[in-house]
């Protein structure tokens, strides 16, 4: 009986030694961290898909820092932060982070924030793995993106996703419409930002094509941006009257990603532009007893596609067709009351169109 029980014994012990060096190490000796395993993938169309594990990060130089992270509301809170350089990362890969157009961070969650091309160029940006010599909090992981001297919705947490984004493009117009016009005729609803209620449409009932995966935006400060059209379709609103309208915003975006006195839109070969903000963009001219803008300017700017013909039409139907030869006679101006309007210089009083909808390349 003691002897069966002594071998069962060594067995036993045989067995469980075995498993025991069977384990294997963590690189570097240690136990296994599972945050060093996760990792963040870079994207973009000349460079496909690469992905870094926190690990990986962990091999590059380390940059460490305080900063000062500043919110919306001016709040200040400093941080001591350690991580690697994105634009040591990039080199590893053959890029340059000053030659890059813009970047969106994307959140395990999936918020989403822009950097746009001066920010890109300009700043260091530090992918930390240690904030105030502690690991990522576990909603932080696997790193946060730190863009010093800049406002903190830049400073995304639980990083998952680079994407470098291709500039911003936008294809000749073929229909090119006013949006004061369009507004006027569409649902409005009370919409409250900062402090201010003003009226606001939906961006997924404007009268846009369904082809097209993006939607490229211009502001009159010349900000222009590509973005996703499930984004702006499904949470976007244009509003349309107060500071900075037209404004594209949407309560479930940063504010970083919201275009302020926006002068046009497109998407696929379908535009709308703001009078409004063109009046403070392009040159004013005197013409037919009217200030506006040269309606030549306006097809310039959207890039228009040259026909022999254009279709203008008014928001109760009215229809006229002008030549191309007649163009550089027409002048974009804003009537009493804010109506959109068009004369021709010299041309038949037909040719005038009071609630000016659209232009279209015959």
């Amino acid at each position: 009986m003691k002897k069966n029980f002594f071998v069962l014994f060594l067995i036993l012990l045989l067995l469980f030694t075995a498993a025991c060096g069977n384990k294997q190490p963590a690189p570097g000796g240690g136990e296994e961290n599972p945050q060093e395993e996760e990792a963040i993938v870079i994207s973009g169309s000349q460079l496909g898909e690469h992905k870094i594990t926190v690990a990986e990060l962990k091999e590059f130089t380390p940059v460490e820092k305080n900063v000062v992270s500043v919110n919306s509301a001016g709040n200040e809170n400093e941080y001591s932060v350690k991580g690697a350089l994105f634009a040591d990362v990039l080199a590893e890969l053959g890029l340059q982070q000053k030659e890059l157009n813009a970047l969106r961070f994307v959140a395990g969650d999936g918020y989403m924030m822009e950097v746009p091309k001066e920010v890109v160029a300009a700043r260091d940006i530090i992918l930390a793995y240690e904030i105030d010599g502690e690991p990522l909090q576990e909603k932080t992981k696997p790193v946060r993106a730190i863009v010093p001297e800049e406002r903190s919705m830049y400073w995304v947490r639980n990083l998952v996703r680079i994407e470098i984004l291709d500039a911003a493009e936008v294809k000749p117009l073929s229909k090119l419409m006013f949006l004061e016009t369009v507004a006027a005729g569409m649902e409005q609803q009370d919409y409250t930002y900062y402090e201010s209620t003003d009226r606001a449409v939906l961006c997924s009932e404007l009268p846009l094509p369904e082809d097209g995966e993006t939607v490229y935006l211009k502001a009159r400060d010349g900000l222009d941006k590509n973005e996703k059209a499930e984004v702006f379709l499904q949470e976007g609103y244009i509003k349309v009257t107060g500071e900075a309208a037209p404004l594209y915003l949407s309560p479930n975006l940063p504010k970083g990603m919201h275009v302020k006195e926006m002068l046009w839109l497109a998407k696929a070969e379908v535009g709308l532009l703001s009078v409004e903000q063109g009046l403070q963009y392009f040159t004013v001219t005197e013409k037919a007893g009217e200030e506006g803008i040269l309606l030549t300017d306006i097809l310039a700017e959207v890039k228009m596609v040259e026909s022999e013909q254009y279709l203008l039409t008014a928001a109760d139907g009215y229809e006229v067709e002008i030549n191309k030869a007649d163009l550089a006679q027409g002048l974009v101006y804003v009537r009493d009351g804010g109506e959109v309007a068009v004369k021709f210089d010299g041309l038949p009083k037909n040719t005038s169109v009071k609630g000016l909808l659209a232009i279209e390349a015959k």
